[in-house]
Protein backbone atom coordinates (compact mmCIF):
# COMPACT_ATOMS: atom_id res chain seq x y z
CA UNK A 1 0.00 0.00 0.00
CA UNK A 2 1.79 3.40 -1.49
CA UNK A 3 1.40 6.85 -1.25
CA UNK A 4 -1.93 6.13 -4.48
CA UNK A 5 -3.89 4.05 -1.48
CA UNK A 6 -3.31 6.42 0.86
CA UNK A 7 -4.67 9.81 -1.29
CA UNK A 8 -7.52 7.46 -2.65
CA UNK A 9 -8.60 6.40 0.81
CA UNK A 10 -8.51 10.42 1.69
CA UNK A 11 -10.34 11.53 -1.75
CA UNK A 12 -13.25 8.77 -0.30
CA UNK A 13 -13.23 9.91 2.73
CA UNK A 14 -13.85 13.50 2.21
CA UNK A 15 -16.28 12.51 -0.74
CA UNK A 16 -18.43 9.97 1.58
CA UNK A 17 -18.79 13.06 4.46
CA UNK A 18 -19.02 15.95 2.18
CA UNK A 19 -21.26 17.81 4.45
CA UNK A 20 -19.59 17.17 7.35
CA UNK A 21 -16.16 18.13 5.37
CA UNK A 22 -17.77 21.76 3.87
CA UNK A 23 -19.12 22.53 7.45
CA UNK A 24 -15.93 22.48 8.78
CA UNK A 25 -14.26 24.02 6.04
CA UNK A 26 -16.73 26.46 6.25
CA UNK A 27 -16.03 26.91 9.97
CA UNK A 28 -12.19 27.27 9.69
CA UNK A 29 -12.78 29.77 7.25
CA UNK A 30 -15.03 32.20 9.10
CA UNK A 31 -11.96 32.00 12.40
CA UNK A 32 -9.19 32.51 9.75
CA UNK A 33 -10.70 35.21 8.22
CA UNK A 34 -11.66 37.00 11.70
CA UNK A 35 -7.90 36.23 12.30
CA UNK A 36 -6.83 37.52 9.07
CA UNK A 37 -8.78 40.88 9.51
CA UNK A 38 -7.62 41.83 12.94
CA UNK A 39 -4.23 41.31 11.43
CA UNK A 40 -5.07 43.82 9.12
CA UNK A 41 -6.09 46.09 11.59
CA UNK A 42 -3.09 45.54 13.62
CA UNK A 43 -0.77 46.48 10.86
CA UNK A 44 -2.88 49.29 9.85
CA UNK A 45 -2.53 50.79 13.36
CA UNK A 46 1.37 50.33 12.92
CA UNK A 47 1.68 51.86 9.94
CA UNK A 48 -0.43 54.74 11.13
CA UNK A 49 1.98 54.52 14.25
CA UNK A 50 5.08 55.15 11.78
CA UNK A 51 3.30 57.74 10.52
CA UNK A 52 2.50 59.48 13.68
CA UNK A 53 6.43 59.22 14.75
CA UNK A 54 7.41 61.16 11.61
CA UNK A 55 5.23 64.46 12.21
CA UNK A 56 5.37 64.18 16.05
CA UNK A 57 7.41 67.82 17.09
CA UNK A 58 9.06 68.30 20.21
CA UNK A 59 10.08 71.50 21.21
CA UNK A 60 12.43 72.24 24.39
CA UNK A 61 12.24 75.43 25.80
CA UNK A 62 15.18 76.75 27.73
CA UNK A 63 14.82 79.40 31.05
CA UNK A 64 16.35 82.81 30.47
CA UNK A 65 19.01 81.91 32.86
CA UNK A 66 20.21 78.75 30.10
CA UNK A 67 24.13 79.63 28.83
CA UNK A 68 24.99 78.89 25.44
CA UNK A 69 27.22 76.03 26.80
CA UNK A 70 24.39 74.29 28.52
CA UNK A 71 22.41 74.79 25.46
CA UNK A 72 24.74 72.98 23.05
CA UNK A 73 25.30 69.87 25.81
CA UNK A 74 21.68 69.26 25.09
CA UNK A 75 21.99 69.56 21.51
CA UNK A 76 24.88 67.30 21.49
CA UNK A 77 23.27 64.54 23.57
CA UNK A 78 20.18 64.42 21.53
CA UNK A 79 22.47 64.13 18.07
CA UNK A 80 23.90 61.09 19.41
CA UNK A 81 20.55 59.62 19.38
CA UNK A 82 19.52 57.59 16.07
CA UNK A 83 16.04 58.36 16.73
CA UNK A 84 15.74 61.96 15.85
CA UNK A 85 15.71 63.38 12.80
CA UNK A 86 15.92 67.08 12.34
CA UNK A 87 17.20 69.53 15.46
CA UNK A 88 17.25 73.28 15.22
CA UNK A 89 17.91 75.96 17.53
CA UNK A 90 15.76 78.80 17.71
CA UNK A 91 16.96 81.85 19.46
CA UNK A 92 14.96 84.47 21.17
CA UNK A 93 15.10 86.74 18.16
CA UNK A 94 14.25 83.79 15.88
CA UNK A 95 11.43 83.06 18.51
CA UNK A 96 9.98 86.69 18.11
CA UNK A 97 9.90 86.74 14.59
CA UNK A 98 7.86 83.22 14.49
CA UNK A 99 5.40 85.19 17.11
CA UNK A 100 4.93 88.22 14.84
CA UNK A 101 4.50 86.10 11.70
CA UNK A 102 1.22 83.56 13.58
CA UNK A 103 0.26 86.60 15.76
CA UNK A 104 0.24 89.62 13.57
CA UNK A 105 -2.54 91.71 14.92
CA UNK A 106 -0.35 90.91 18.69
CA UNK A 107 2.94 92.01 17.29
CA UNK A 108 4.51 95.27 18.60
CA UNK A 109 7.46 97.22 17.21
CA UNK A 110 11.00 96.59 18.48
CA UNK A 111 10.11 100.58 20.41
CA UNK A 112 7.06 98.86 21.88
CA UNK A 113 9.58 95.68 23.61
CA UNK A 114 11.67 97.06 25.80
CA UNK A 115 12.81 93.09 26.65
CA UNK A 116 12.29 89.95 24.34
CA UNK A 117 10.24 87.89 26.57
CA UNK A 118 10.22 84.79 24.25
CA UNK A 119 12.61 81.65 25.30
CA UNK A 120 15.39 80.31 23.26
CA UNK A 121 14.48 76.64 22.33
CA UNK A 122 15.60 73.43 20.46
CA UNK A 123 12.99 72.39 17.68
CA UNK A 124 13.53 68.66 17.41
CA UNK A 125 11.81 66.14 15.01
CA UNK A 126 11.05 62.46 15.91
CA UNK A 127 12.39 59.78 13.34
CA UNK A 128 9.39 57.68 11.56
CA UNK A 129 11.62 54.61 11.87
CA UNK A 130 12.62 55.17 15.57
CA UNK A 131 11.96 51.85 17.22
CA UNK A 132 10.53 52.82 20.33
CA UNK A 133 8.59 56.28 21.95
CA UNK A 134 9.70 54.63 25.55
CA UNK A 135 13.65 55.19 24.93
CA UNK A 136 12.23 58.94 23.74
CA UNK A 137 10.31 59.50 26.73
CA UNK A 138 12.87 58.87 29.08
CA UNK A 139 15.13 60.61 27.42
CA UNK A 140 12.93 63.90 27.68
CA UNK A 141 11.88 63.12 31.24
CA UNK A 142 15.72 63.87 32.31
CA UNK A 143 15.95 66.58 30.08
CA UNK A 144 13.08 67.94 31.94
CA UNK A 145 14.51 67.86 35.14
CA UNK A 146 17.38 69.83 34.44
CA UNK A 147 17.02 73.62 36.19
CA UNK A 148 18.27 75.65 32.88
CA UNK A 149 15.29 73.68 31.07
CA UNK A 150 11.87 75.30 31.21
CA UNK A 151 9.34 73.42 29.64
CA UNK A 152 9.51 70.16 27.13
CA UNK A 153 6.15 70.08 24.86
CA UNK A 154 4.71 67.39 22.93
CA UNK A 155 1.49 65.15 22.04
CA UNK A 156 3.03 63.00 25.05
CA UNK A 157 -0.65 61.72 26.77
CA UNK A 158 -1.94 60.79 23.00
CA UNK A 159 1.20 59.68 21.71
CA UNK A 160 1.91 57.71 24.88
CA UNK A 161 -2.45 55.93 24.86
CA UNK A 162 -1.97 55.73 20.87
CA UNK A 163 1.31 53.42 21.73
CA UNK A 164 -0.45 51.61 24.47
CA UNK A 165 -3.33 50.78 22.14
CA UNK A 166 -1.21 48.98 19.44
CA UNK A 167 0.76 46.94 21.87
CA UNK A 168 -2.28 45.48 23.66
CA UNK A 169 -3.96 44.60 20.44
CA UNK A 170 -0.95 42.72 19.45
CA UNK A 171 -1.25 41.17 22.49
CA UNK A 172 -4.82 40.42 22.40
CA UNK A 173 -4.48 39.26 18.67
CA UNK A 174 -1.58 36.28 19.64
CA UNK A 175 -4.43 35.78 22.88
CA UNK A 176 -7.14 35.32 20.85
CA UNK A 177 -5.51 34.13 18.03
CA UNK A 178 -4.67 31.03 20.07
CA UNK A 179 -7.55 30.29 21.50
CA UNK A 180 -9.43 30.54 18.48
CA UNK A 181 -6.62 27.93 17.42
CA UNK A 182 -7.74 25.48 19.94
CA UNK A 183 -11.41 26.18 19.45
CA UNK A 184 -10.61 25.39 15.79
CA UNK A 185 -8.44 21.84 16.49
CA UNK A 186 -11.46 21.14 19.37
CA UNK A 187 -14.45 21.18 16.57
CA UNK A 188 -11.66 19.55 13.96
CA UNK A 189 -11.31 16.66 16.80
CA UNK A 190 -15.14 16.51 17.50
CA UNK A 191 -15.90 16.42 13.81
CA UNK A 192 -13.73 13.81 12.93
CA UNK A 193 -14.60 11.62 15.90
CA UNK A 194 -18.31 11.66 14.83
CA UNK A 195 -16.34 10.78 11.40
CA UNK A 196 -14.71 8.09 12.60
CA UNK A 197 -17.80 6.51 14.92
CA UNK A 198 -19.66 6.23 11.50
CA UNK A 199 -16.52 4.25 9.68
CA UNK A 200 -15.52 2.34 12.78
CA UNK A 201 -16.45 -1.23 10.64
CA UNK A 202 -14.27 -0.18 7.95
CA UNK A 203 -11.34 0.61 10.19
CA UNK A 204 -11.97 -2.64 12.20
CA UNK A 205 -11.94 -4.26 8.98
CA UNK A 206 -8.48 -2.28 8.24
CA UNK A 207 -7.00 -3.30 11.55
CA UNK A 208 -7.94 -7.52 11.16
CA UNK A 209 -6.38 -7.87 7.95
CA UNK A 210 -2.96 -6.41 9.53
CA UNK A 211 -3.04 -2.93 8.34
CA UNK A 212 -0.48 -0.82 10.46
CA UNK A 213 -1.63 2.10 12.75
CA UNK A 214 -0.27 4.61 10.00
CA UNK A 215 -1.86 3.23 7.11
CA UNK A 216 -5.43 3.98 9.30
CA UNK A 217 -4.20 6.73 10.17
CA UNK A 218 -2.74 8.93 7.89
CA UNK A 219 -5.78 8.85 5.04
CA UNK A 220 -7.31 10.70 8.22
CA UNK A 221 -4.72 13.09 8.98
CA UNK A 222 -4.25 13.97 4.93
CA UNK A 223 -8.05 14.87 5.13
CA UNK A 224 -8.13 16.91 8.33
CA UNK A 225 -5.15 18.95 6.39
CA UNK A 226 -7.05 19.25 2.58
CA UNK A 227 -10.26 20.66 5.20
CA UNK A 228 -7.75 22.72 6.87
CA UNK A 229 -6.00 24.15 3.47
CA UNK A 230 -9.44 24.50 1.63
CA UNK A 231 -10.84 26.54 4.69
CA UNK A 232 -7.18 28.86 4.55
CA UNK A 233 -7.60 29.44 0.73
CA UNK A 234 -11.28 30.44 1.24
CA UNK A 235 -10.82 32.60 4.07
CA UNK A 236 -7.38 34.04 2.06
CA UNK A 237 -9.98 34.94 -0.51
CA UNK A 238 -12.79 36.64 1.52
CA UNK A 239 -9.91 38.77 3.19
CA UNK A 240 -8.59 39.70 -0.21
CA UNK A 241 -12.01 40.64 -1.19
CA UNK A 242 -12.93 42.67 1.48
CA UNK A 243 -9.41 44.48 1.98
CA UNK A 244 -10.18 45.85 -1.67
CA UNK A 245 -13.77 46.60 -1.26
CA UNK A 246 -12.46 48.76 2.03
CA UNK A 247 -9.86 50.05 -0.06
CA UNK A 248 -11.93 51.49 -2.90
CA UNK A 249 -14.67 53.05 -0.14
CA UNK A 250 -10.80 54.43 1.13
CA UNK A 251 -10.37 56.16 -2.32
CA UNK A 252 -13.66 57.73 -2.42
CA UNK A 253 -13.43 59.78 0.84
CA UNK A 254 -9.48 60.40 -0.30
CA UNK A 255 -10.27 63.43 -1.52
CA UNK A 256 -11.66 64.75 1.02
CA UNK A 257 -9.22 64.00 3.78
CA UNK A 258 -6.06 61.68 3.74
CA UNK A 259 -6.33 57.77 4.64
CA UNK A 260 -4.05 55.01 4.46
CA UNK A 261 -4.95 52.25 3.03
CA UNK A 262 -4.94 48.36 4.07
CA UNK A 263 -2.36 46.35 2.74
CA UNK A 264 -2.61 42.62 3.17
CA UNK A 265 1.15 41.39 3.30
CA UNK A 266 2.11 37.97 2.02
CA UNK A 267 3.20 36.58 5.76
CA UNK A 268 -0.44 37.23 6.64
CA UNK A 269 -1.86 34.82 3.71
CA UNK A 270 1.53 32.34 5.17
CA UNK A 271 0.20 32.71 9.05
CA UNK A 272 -3.46 31.22 7.89
CA UNK A 273 -2.07 29.23 5.44
CA UNK A 274 -0.01 27.19 8.12
CA UNK A 275 -2.89 27.93 11.19
CA UNK A 276 -5.63 26.21 8.76
CA UNK A 277 -3.09 23.48 8.22
CA UNK A 278 -1.59 23.16 11.43
CA UNK A 279 -5.64 22.69 13.00
CA UNK A 280 -7.04 20.33 10.43
CA UNK A 281 -4.11 18.07 10.15
CA UNK A 282 -3.35 18.07 14.53
CA UNK A 283 -7.06 17.70 15.51
CA UNK A 284 -7.34 14.89 13.03
CA UNK A 285 -4.31 13.28 14.41
CA UNK A 286 -5.96 13.62 18.30
CA UNK A 287 -8.88 12.14 16.99
CA UNK A 288 -8.09 8.95 15.28
CA UNK A 289 -5.27 8.81 17.81
CA UNK A 290 -7.47 8.59 20.69
CA UNK A 291 -9.86 6.34 18.87
CA UNK A 292 -6.75 3.51 18.14
CA UNK A 293 -5.49 4.21 21.81
CA UNK A 294 -8.95 3.47 22.92
CA UNK A 295 -9.75 0.38 20.93
CA UNK A 296 -6.13 -0.66 21.84
CA UNK A 297 -6.64 -0.80 25.39
CA UNK A 298 -10.47 -1.98 25.40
Amino acid sequence: MGYGFLLKETHNNLKQNFFLSLSSMLFIAVILFICGMYLVGIVYLSRTMHTIKGELNIRIFFSAQATDKQIASVRKRLEKQAYFDHIHFVGKAEALAEFRQRNPHLAMSDEEIQQNPLPASLDVSLDKDAPDLQNVQKLLAKLEKKAFVDEIIYSREWVEKFANMVKLLRTLFWVIGLVLLVVATLIFFLIFTLSIFFRRREIDIMKLVGAPFAIIRTPFILEGVCIGVSGSILACTFLHLVVRLVNFHLNVFSGMFETTHLVVHAWVYILLFLAGSLAGGFGSYLSIEYHLVKEKTA
